[in-house]
């Protein structure tokens, strides 16, 4: 046996070179990721050095209308359209993007199953099921100034991947129908947009599928207009490993309930499977937490009190709450 190579095991594959210690213990690790970068881990340590150099400025063709775009409905249609149809829908934003290219996300590591659910489910055609997209692909002067240079600097690096993803030939909807106000900040009527989101579950029995500290509807009047409430408590991450369980939970409802799905890249592929089971289903995430902005005026991303907010380091909470009313709304927990 060669000692050297018994102490120092190196393994590679097309985009990644790793060095163990004793075959078991990953020491450094040189990754080429699908935004030609390169990125180094060294034990706890972890850096990046992108292998090209990119500026916002080679967005503004698409921005003017000058290049290629998929065509995207926007988020006023969007919604009057789930108003006036039975139709579900699924969306994707930048966490769905980030794992169809064989990235982890803050509460869903990469699984090469759901990615594959994901791509395929881009190019679907059913007349009954919205496949919505961020409308960021074209002009952005409708975003606020934040969001602006997020999806600026997004698009250029990763545009020509999510290219190879998308049909051109199809008409996707805005995604951000759950998350129009901070989004669209001064470039909408909030208040109008709410009252017609409203009309959606106005007079349902809605079953709200959600991560374990999400409580869409928590102490506000989001889903007052809704018949009856009731909750299915799901993994707060990797929800992705218990879709199954989900699934199951699900079907225990009759098909005159109306699905209503916060939970990351998992509500994607929930929302299209209970579909195909013959319910209605919105991937709605992050609605709550968009009205709860609403109410409060915010002009950025702020915690919510006893919700888990994702995107806002203070609010990752997972706080315990004894509430009557809450917990009778609780169907059915599931953990992994």
């Amino acid at each position: 046996m060669n000692f050297k190579n018994f102490i120092i095991y190196i393994k590679k594959n097309n985009k990644t070179v790793t060095y163990y210690l004793f075959k078991h213990v990953p020491i450094f690790k040189i990754q080429l990721d699908d935004n030609t970068r390169y990125i180094f881990k060294f034990l706890f340590f972890k850096f990046k050095i992108r292998k090209k150099r990119y500026s916002i400025a080679q967005n503004k063709p698409y921005e003017q209308g000058k290049a290629k775009i998929p065509t995207v409905i926007n988020c006023e249609k969007t919604i009057n359209e789930l108003v006036n149809s039975q139709k579900s829908i699924i969306r994707y934003g930048d966490g769905e993007f980030n794992i169809i290219n064989g990235n982890n996300i803050r509460f869903q590591k990469f699984d090469k199953n759901l990615k594959q659910e994901l791509e395929q489910l881009l190019q679907i055609e059913d007349v009954n099921i919205m496949v919505a997209i961020p409308d960021a692909f074209s002009d952005l002067s409708k975003h606020n100034k934040s969001a602006q240079k997020f999806w600026q600097k997004y698009m250029v690096t990763h545009r020509a991947n999510l290219y190879k993803k998308l049909d051109f030939n199809k008409t996707y909807y805005d995604a951000f129908v759950s998350r129009s106000y901070l989004e669209y900040l001064n470039n909408k009527n909030h208040n109008v947009i709410f009252k017609n989101l409203k009309k959606i579950w106005q007079n349902k029995d809605i079953v709200l599928v959600e991560g374990e500290f999400s409580r869409l509807g928590y102490k506000n009047d989001l889903f007052e207009s809704s018949k009856s409430i009731k909750r299915i408590l799901c993994p707060a991450e990797n929800a992705y490993n218990s879709i199954e369980k989900i699934i199951e939970a699900c079907r225990t409802f009759s098909k005159d309930v109306l699905f209503i799905i916060a939970l990351g890249p998992t509500a994607t592929i929930l929302g299209y499977k209970l579909h195909n089971l013959g319910y209605r289903a919105l991937d709605l995430g992050h609605i709550d937490i968009d009205y709860e902005w609403f109410l409060k005026k915010a002009t950025k991303k702020i915690a919510i009190k006893d919700k888990y907010v994702n995107e806002v380091k203070k609010g990752r909470v997972k706080t315990n709450i004894n509430d009557a009313e809450y917990n009778s709304q609780v169907y059915y927990r599931i953990s992994n």
